[in-house]
């Protein structure tokens, strides 16, 4: 597990540097109307 935990921890330090965003698939009107049914 050791390999691993390295190889996440440099591709995180990576996308950190790099200051990746994250991409949402829903807008909140979207996301609303879409898992309306979820919510009680």
């Amino acid at each position: 597990m050791g390999i691993l935990a390295y190889e996440v921890a440099a591709w995180t330090r990576g996308r950190n540097d790099n200051e990746k965003k994250i991409n949402w698939a829903f807008t909140s009107e979207n996301a609303d109307e879409k898992l309306s049914k979820h919510y009680v």
